[in-house]
């Protein structure tokens, strides 16, 4: 099967046949509405997101209501890679930005197919979840260093 036809979502549409084989039968599609939260801060995420279409903004909420944007989220990625190779507590909100279109898999079937293919954990944690983690990182040291 040709990738390209597989999915509008650039993650899954890299994913080898065999590793897309591991999530293809767990993903449904949902909408993406306009400013409605898929995770809070705090509260343990337990859906991962392919947006095909939109954007999924990260939000850190800072002590006296302000909210900074620390990453979108679109196409070409995932939310929720690194929740599905580690801890599924969310360190900050993930908002919809730009309403669209999504495939989604429970955080358990992802998980599930990272532990069975190397490749396919590589693939998540490398293209997608390192580049968040310094961002996140530098909000928060921000966050706590500005006594906010």
């Amino acid at each position: 099967m040709d990738s390209t036809c597989r999915s509008p979502n650039g993650f899954l549409s890299s994913l080898s046949a065999e590793d897309f084989d591991l999530v293809r039968p767990h993903l449904r599609s949902v909408d993406l509405i306009q400013d409605s939260i898929l995770v809070p801060t705090g509260e343990p995420l337990k859906r991962a997101y392919f947006p095909h279409g939109g954007v999924i903004s990260l939000v850190v909420d800072m002590a006296r209501g302000e909210h900074v944007q620390i990453a979108m989220v679109g196409r070409q990625s995932i939310f929720g890679a690194f929740s599905a190779l580690g801890d599924a507590i969310a360190l900050n909100s993930a908002v919809v930005l730009v309403p669209g279109q999504a495939s989604a898999i429970d955080l358990d079937r992802l998980r599930a197919a990272a532990d069975q293919s190397s490749t396919f954990r590589s693939t998540a944690s490398n293209r997608f979840s390192t580049p968040i983690s310094p961002t996140s990182s530098a909000a928060s040291c921000c966050k706590s260093s500005s006594g906010v």
